[in-house]
C-alpha cells in the first residue's frame, strides 16, 4: 500500500536561531549528497549582523549587570585611595583662627610681669606651610596604591568577562533548548501520521493489530520529550531575561564565534598570562611588596620643612605678626619590637600574594588549554555526529521507500525516524557547544573583551 500523504508529513522542520533547520523529507533515492542537506545547509549559515547585534548586546547586558556597578565602585575607591596615598609628598597648608579670653585672672609678684601684661582676650591667625623632604615609606605606599589600582581594574576586566560569558551560555542555552523543543515537535507530528497510516494499513489488511499499541506508545514517547524540551525552553527564556534584561526571542539569533590566537597549548599558555585576572593577581603581589618596602622604611627618620606665619592680635592695629621656618626631623621609637613585627607581617603578606599570583597564573593557564582542548575535541566529535545524521538520513531514506513501495516494515521507520532526529539533536548540540567552546576559549584568554569591546584593564 502506498502513503504519498505520509511522505508529505514527513517533510517537518525545526527553527533555530534567524535560521530554519529542517530535517529533510524522505527522498526516493537515498540521499548521498550532503552539501545539499538542508539541515546541514543551515547548520553552516552565520549572519554578520546578527554577530554584530549579539555583541552589542552582549555588552549592554555586561554593563546594566550589578556585578560591573560593583566592580567599577572598587576601581573608584582604589584610584581615591592612590590620590590619598600621593598627597603625602605634597606640601601640607593649615590656616587657623584661634580666639581666647581668660575667664579668671591673679598675678603677683614681679615674676608674673609678662603674664599679666597679656591682655584678657585676644584673636590670633596662623598659617603653616609644611612640605616633606624625605620619607622613605610614603614612595612605597604610593607604589602599592597604584598596583591596587592595577589590580582593580583588571578584577573589573574579569568580572566583565566572566558576566558576559554567563549571557552567552545563556542565549547558546536557549538557542539549543529552542532547536531542540522544534525538533522533538517536529518528532512528535511525524509518530502521529504515522500512527495514522499503521491504523489506515490495519484497516486495510496490510499490517498487524499489534502494530497500533507500537505506534500509540512511540507518539506517547515523543509527545513527552517535547514536553520536557518545552519546559527546558521556558527555563531558559527566564535565564535569557535575567541576564539581558529584554524577553526572550522566539528565533534566537546564532552569531559568528570569534576565532582565538590560541591554536596551540603553547600558544593558549602564552595568552592565559596576560588574561586579566593574572593581571589582577600579579598586580596585588607587586601592591603587597610595595607595602612589605614601605613598612621597612618606615623605621627610617622622616625630615620636612614647614614655614608659619601668625598674626597676633588680629583686631588691633600694629605689626603685631611672626613669620618662623623649621626644619623638622623626626625618628619614632617604641619597645617590645612593634616595628621588627609590622614589617615581618608585611613581608609574609607580600610572600603569600606572591604565591596566590602564581596560583591564578596555574589555574589560567589550566583553564586556557583545557577550553582549547575542548574546542579540538568538540570539532571531532562534530566530525562523528555529522557522519552518523548521514548515514541515518540515508538509513531513513530507504526504509522511507521500502513503506512506500510496501516493501517494509512501517516500525522500522519509526526507528528509522527517531535515530535521524536523535542524530540531528546531537549535531545540534555539538555545533551550538563548538560555538560556546569558542567564546569561553577567548574568554579565558582575554580576546574577547576587544570583540565585545569591553575595557579590561587601564595601566594608568
Amino acid at each position: 500500500m502506498r502513503l504519498p500523504f505520509f511522505l508529505l508529513a514527513l517533510a517537518l522542520c525545526a527553527p533555530l536561531g534567524a535560521q530554519q533547520l529542517r530535517l529533510p523529507p524522505p527522498s526516493q533515492t537515498v540521499a548521498t549528497d550532503p552539501a545539499a542537506d538542508p539541515f546541514l545547509q543551515a547548520l553552516a549559515v552565520r549572519e554578520a549582523a546578527a554577530t554584530d547585534d549579539f555583541a552589542a548586546r552582549i555588552a549592554e547586558a555586561v554593563l546594566r549587570h550589578p556585578q560591573s556597578g560593583i566592580a567599577q565602585a572598587g576601581t573608584d575607591a582604589a584610584a581615591a585611595r592612590r590620590q590619598q596615598l600621593r598627597s603625602a609628598i605634597f606640601p601640607r597648608i593649615e590656616a587657623a583662627f584661634i580666639g581666647a579670653r581668660a575667664l579668671d585672672r591673679d598675678f603677683s609678684g614681679n615674676s608674673t610681669i609678662i603674664e599679666s601684661s597679656i591682655p584678657r582676650g585676644r584673636a590670633d591667625a596662623q598659617l603653616i606651610v609644611e612640605a616633606p623632604l624625605f620619607d622613605a615609606g610614603a614612595i612605597g605606599r604610593i607604589a602599592g596604591g597604584s598596583a591596587r589600582l592595577r589590580a582593580a581594574r583588571a578584577d573589573a576586566g574579569a568580572t566583565g568577562l566572566d558576566t558576559a560569558l554567563e549571557a552567552i551560555s545563556a542565549h547558546y542555552q536557549l538557542l539549543a533548548l529552542a532547536g531542540l523543543a522544534d525538533i522533538a515537535a517536529a518528532r512528535a507530528e511525524r509518530h502521529r501520521t504515522i500512527l495514522d497510516a499503521t491504523s489506515e494499513r490495519v484497516r486495510a489488511g496490510v499490517g498487524a493489530g499489534g502494530d497500533i499499541p507500537r505506534a500509540q506508545a512511540g507518539l506517547a514517547q515523543a509527545e513527552a520529550e517535547a514536553t520536557r524540551l518545552q519546559r527546558g525552553r521556558e527555563g531558559a527564556a527566564a535565564r535569557y531575561t535575567a541576564a539581558f534584561g529584554l524577553p526572550a526571542p522566539l528565533l534566537p539569533m546564532r552569531p559568528q564565534p570569534p576565532a582565538s590566537r590560541a591554536t596551540s597549548p603553547e600558544a593558549a599558555a602564552a595568552l592565559a598570562q596576560s588574561s586579566p585576572a593574572v593581571v589582577a593577581a600579579e598586580a596585588e603581589a607587586e601592591a603587597a611588596r610595595a607595602d612589605a618596602r614601605a613598612t621597612a622604611r618606615d623605621r627610617l627618620p622622616t625630615l620636612a620643612a614647614s614655614v608659619s606665619g601668625t598674626r597676633y592680635n588680629v583686631f588691633d592695629a600694629g605689626p603685631n605678626q611672626e613669620v618662623r621656618g623649621q626644619l623638622i626631623l623626626r625618628q619614632g621609637f617604641s619597645t617590645g619590637g612593634l616595628e621588627a613585627a609590622r614589617t615581618r607581617e608585611a613581608q609574609a603578606r607580600a610572600r603569600a600574594a606572591g604565591h596566590a599570583a602564581d596560583l591564578a597564573r596555574q589555574e589560567a593557564i589550566r583553564e586556557t588549554i583545557t577550553a582549547l582542548a575542548d574546542v579540538q575535541g568538540i570539532d571531532r566529535l562534530r566530525a562523528n555526529l555529522r557522519a552518523a545524521y548521514i548515514a541515518d538520513r540515508q538509513t531513513r531514506d530507504t526504509m522511507a521507500e521500502q513503506v512506500r513501495l510496501s516493501r517494509g516494515e512501517l516500525l522500522e521507520l519509526i526507528r528509522a525516524e527517531d535515530a535521524l532526529a536523535a542524530s540531528a539533536a546531537a549535531l545540534l548540540q555539538a555545533e551550538l557547544e563548538t560555538d560556546l567552546a569558542r567564546f569561553t576559549l577567548t574568554a579565558r584568554t582575554g580576546e574577547l573583551a576587544a570583540v565585545l569591546g569591553l575595557q579590561t584593564m587601564d595601566p594608568r
